[in-house]
């Protein structure tokens, strides 16, 4: 099972790395036909030049002459909603006290990481648009129940099973969170540039684990397998604002609020199977409008 999550990672990595190089190719491409964004090596003209370099030098060059990158501190706030918990299954049932759980439902926790941003300024605008390719390392967040969620368990029969309620935290997952944004900068001259930008953000999870010890035991109990979970992976949509404050060259330093939403993520905990005849136990699932903020401050460098 290890080996398997850990190959779709990889193959989820593979795809995030092949959609940037696709910007960058198509970014380039638009670039290629003209060349008067170069500053000229020689006395002879960009084109002489251009031709000296080949395709590939000349990508070479611009890369270095109008890319920038950042990295400091990156705060993530979860601002989402959810439907109340629906349960699925006589046993869940029997767990839950009914079909569904009023005054309920599902969020994450907020974290904080580092952050890093990585820009290419689109030929022919002067420096007023790029292209931002945000990024994390991988982050661990908490899957949680919220409002009458973790009272769960707490009556008969279910207490007999769970040993009581079984709390707000359920389990954790681990996320990788690339977003593309589309950046305008008004003005480029100023100590202070300020900027919007519009994207998209991959709501990518894996490595889902339930931690909840209530239902561990309520495992132990029924001589079942273990509870697990699975988080839906929509695209998101991202909407942007920040500003940039030159430092001695080529330093400046960026802070940045990002906005996620526009998404849909399902939730579902599967309660295990008996182990004496494979029979389910039952699910309980939420629906959740994903919204977040991201707010990073970070020292970054120009090329």
């Amino acid at each position: 099972m290890q080996n398997h999550r850990t190959n779709n990672v990889q193959f989820h990595t593979s795809q995030i790395l092949a959609l940037g190089l696709a910007l960058l190719v198509c970014s380039m491409s638009a670039w290629a036909g003209s060349n008067s964004d170069v500053p000229s090596m020689s006395g002879n003209d960009n084109s002489q030049s251009m031709q000296q370099r080949g395709f590939f030098g000349s990508v070479g060059h611009y890369l270095a002459n109008n890319t920038y990158a950042s990295l400091g501190y990156l705060r993530f706030d979860y601002i989402g909603d959810s439907n109340n918990l629906q349960v699925n299954g006589e046993l869940a049932q029997a767990l839950a006290g009914g079909a569904s759980v009023p005054n309920s439902g599902s969020t994450i926790s907020d974290e904080e990481t580092v952050g890093a941003t990585l820009g290419i300024f689109i030929p022919k605008t002067a420096h007023h648009l790029s292209l931002e390719f945000g990024l994390a390392p991988p982050i661990d967040f908490a899957f949680q129940i919220s409002g009458a969620g973790p009272d769960i368990g707490s009556k008969p029969p279910a207490q007999l099973v769970t040993g009581g309620p079984i709390g707000r935290k359920i389990g954790t997952f681990k996320t990788l969170p690339p977003n593309f944004t589309l950046v305008f900068r008004p003005f480029t001259k100023t100590l202070i540039q300020p900027y919007v930008g519009a994207g998209a953000m991959w709501l990518h999870s894996y490595d889902q684990d339930v931690t909840n010890p209530r239902l561990s035991t309520a495992a132990d109990t029924l001589n079942a397998t273990e509870a697990r979970f699975d988080l839906s992976q929509p695209w998101a949509c991202v909407a942007q604002a920040g500003f940039d404050i030159e430092l001695p060259k080529p330093l400046f330093f960026k802070f940045d609020a990002r906005y996620v939403g526009c998404a849909t993520v399902d939730a579902t905990l599967e309660l295990g199977k008996l182990k004496s005849n494979g029979s389910q136990l039952g699910s309980i699932t939420t629906e959740n409008d994903f919204e977040a903020m991201l707010y990073q401050a970070s020292f970054g460098i120009n090329f």
